[in-house]
């Protein structure tokens, strides 16, 4: 298994952007899997199906570039991909995706995981091309999203799919901005505050409108199998961030031979959820 350490920053990703980064992706994954159960799973697997239209994967080769916690990993498997392949720079995301074949999988036999980069030009001559490419709310953070999403989309296979998940770009963009510089720039007192802070703006928030914290946290696990409370430091500790329009992603990718099949648009800052595939499927369900 990947050894995990608690420290390590993107370097890449810092140097592409010019940010300060403080904040670890992995870490976050680490705390966050620690208490997963299979509820966590069955909601994930649910919001999967909900956002991609796809019921099942049998017979299809599975890609997570950028596995984070490998959760879309492990969905995958457990909709009966053929093989899954998993791999993420951060050293804690690859710890966390190794814990869940180990802990969850019903055939880890059919599952890797490995260390690559999405900003590695070479990312397609070293791995496999796959069916089904799934690259969810990651290219943003790299330092060069678009740069992330052409290295990406050279790993699909011909009539394959590509999944994407890619933050909006809305008339607050800047302002988020500023607050992650401020979050990655603070000491732990401040970041603490910050958190609470949120945390206190959105259940007040809850309670004029007349709906219950509780209710809500609940309804987060049941929705999407994350965590609020740690979907909340990726959110403010998150650098790099960037962001596009729906049309900006269309367009990018068109020329490269995608068709967009389904897209869930964000209902503020979150992220655009897109379905393309390159022409000429078969078989699909």
């Amino acid at each position: 298994m990947e050894a995990q350490d608690t420290t390590y920053v993107n370097n890449e990703a810092a140097s592409r952007s010019g940010e300060q980064i403080d904040f670890s992706f992995g870490k976050n994954w680490l705390a966050y899997v620690s208490g997963l159960e299979e509820r966590h799973i069955t909601a994930a697997q649910r919001s999967f199906v909900e956002s991609t239209g796809l019921t099942s994967l049998s017979g299809y080769s599975f890609l997570d570039a950028g596995c984070g916690s490998g959760l879309s990993s492990l969905v995958a498997s457990r909709l009966n991909a053929e093989k899954v392949v998993s791999f993420d720079i951060d050293p804690n995301s690859v710890a966390c995706t190794e814990q869940l074949r180990s802990r969850f999988a019903r055939d880890a036999g059919r599952w890797e995981v490995h260390t690559h980069s999405l900003l590695d030009r070479d990312l397609s001559l070293k791995i496999a091309p796959a069916n089904i490419v799934c690259c969810w709310g990651v290219a943003h953070h790299t330092g060069s999203m678009w740069e992330a999403i052409d290295h990406v989309a050279g790993c699909v296979a011909e009539d394959g799919r590509l999944i994407l998940a890619i933050y909006n770009c809305t008339n607050h963009s800047g302002t988020w901005l500023t607050i992650k510089r401020i979050y990655n720039w603070a000491p732990t007192p401040i970041k603490k505050l910050l958190l609470l802070g949120f945390h206190a703006k959105t259940f007040t928030s809850l309670m004029l409108h007349g709906q219950n914290p509780r209710r809500f946290l609940r309804h987060y696990v049941k929705k999407r199998g994350m965590s609020y409370f740690r979907d909340v430091e990726d959110w403010l500790g998150g650098l790099p961030y960037e962001y596009a329009s729906v049309d900006e992603v269309c367009s990018f990718l068109a020329p490269k031979g995608f068709d967009v099949i389904r897209v869930n648009h964000a209902a503020s800052h979150g992220c655009n959820e897109f379905v393309f595939q390159k022409p000429s499927a078969q078989g699909w369900r």
